[in-house]
C-alpha cells in the first residue's frame, strides 16, 4: 500500500513536462474491441513506467493489474497500453502516465478526428423497397460519429445525398438513413451495397442486394413480339387459304353456267342438291 500512496504523491505533485505524454495509437476502434494509447518516454531515462485510470494504479513498472481489461507493452521509445473491450466506462475519463518524475494525463473522449465506433451486426436495420421511390431505410444503433452513407451499384454511387437523422445515446449516435429517389430507377444485374465512411475509414452495411437479370425481362418481351407477329402471320394465312378456295369455287360455278348457257341441252354430270341450287343462283345473277 505504501508504493500505492507513493504514486499517488508523484502523480499529484510531480513535475509535469512535455518530456512525456501520451495519445492514441490507434485511429479507429470498433464496438467493444480494442484502443491502444502510447507513452513517448524517450526524453527519460529508463523504461520505468505507471499508468493510471483516474486515480486507480491499472499498470506499474511492467505489472498489469486488470489482465482481463488491460495489457501493457514496454519498448525503448515508451509503453503501449492496450484497453481492451472498450466501452463507454472506458472514455471521458482522464488517463495518467508516469515515468521517472514525469507525469501527464489527459481525457480519453470520442473525438470524430481519432476514432470510429462501428455497430455490431445486431445495430442495424435494413428495409430495402425496389418496387417504390423510397428505395431503402437504415437505421444504425451505436454508431460514432454519424455516417456518410451511400448506394452502389456495378461500382458506381447511384444515390448521394441521402436524409439522415440522429440522436445522441451516451457516447454514441443512433442514425437512420433513407434514399429516396426522384424517379423510377430500372436497376437490374448484379448487386447493391451499402458503404458508409467514419472518419477515413469505409465499412460495408449490410449484406448485398442482389437484383434480377436485366434479359429476363427483356426476352419476355421478345417472346411476347414474337407470339404478335405469329399470330398475325396465322391470319394473314388463313385468309389467303379462303380466299382461294372462294375464287376456286366461283370458277367452277362459272364454268358450268358457262356451259349450260351456251348448250342447255347438253348432258351435265349429276349435281347435288346443293350445287344444284347454288349454280341456279349464279345464273339467276349472270347477266
Amino acid at each position: 500500500m505504501i508504493w500505492y500512496l507513493l504514486i499517488w504523491c508523484l502523480c499529484s505533485w510531480g513535475v509535469s513536462s512535455q518530456k512525456v505524454f501520451w495519445e492514441i495509437k490507434d485511429l479507429a476502434i470498433t464496438s467493444e474491441g480494442n484502443i491502444t494509447l502510447f507513452f513517448y518516454t524517450t526524453s527519460v531515462p529508463g523504461n520505468k513506467v505507471t499508468w493510471m485510470k483516474k486515480s486507480d494504479v491499472i499498470v506499474h513498472h511492467g505489472l498489469v493489474f486488470y489482465r482481463s481489461k488491460f495489457a501493457e507493452v514496454s519498448v525503448s521509445e515508451g509503453s503501449f497500453l492496450t484497453i481492451m473491450n472498450a466501452n463507454e466506462s472506458d472514455f471521458g475519463v482522464s488517463y495518467t502516465c508516469i515515468a521517472d518524475i514525469f507525469s501527464f494525463d489527459s481525457m480519453l473522449d470520442l473525438d470524430v478526428l481519432n476514432v470510429s465506433v462501428l455497430p455490431n451486426d445486431n445495430d442495424v436495420y435494413i428495409s430495402w423497397n425496389l418496387a417504390s421511390r423510397k428505395l431503402l431505410g437504415i437505421y444504425i444503433s451505436r454508431i460514432f460519429p454519424i455516417p456518410h452513407c451511400q448506394i452502389f451499384h456495378k461500382g458506381t454511387s447511384i444515390l448521394q445525398t441521402p436524409t439522415t437523422t440522429s440522436e445522441r445515446d451516451g457516447y454514441y449516435y443512433n442514425v437512420s438513413v433513407s434514399f429516396v429517389i426522384p424517379f423510377q430507377l430500372e436497376l437490374c444485374d448484379g448487386y447493391l451495397n451499402i458503404l458508409c465512411s467514419l472518419n477515413n475509414q469505409t465499412i460495408s452495411v449490410g449484406n448485398k442486394r442482389a437484383l434480377p437479370v436485366c434479359n429476363d425481362s427483356k426476352e419476355k418481351n421478345n417472346q411476347t413480339v414474337l407470339l404478335i407477329v405469329l399470330g398475325i402471320l396465322v391470319l394473314v394465312l388463313l385468309h389467303c387459304v379462303l380466299n382461294r378456295i372462294i375464287n376456286c369455287d366461283i370458277r367452277t360455278l362459272k364454268d358450268i353456267a358457262s356451259t349450260l348457257h351456251t348448250n342447255p341441252k347438253q348432258e351435265m354430270p349429276p349435281l347435288i342438291k346443293s350445287e344444284r341450287m347454288e349454280t341456279t343462283m349464279f345464273l339467276e345473277h349472270t347477266p
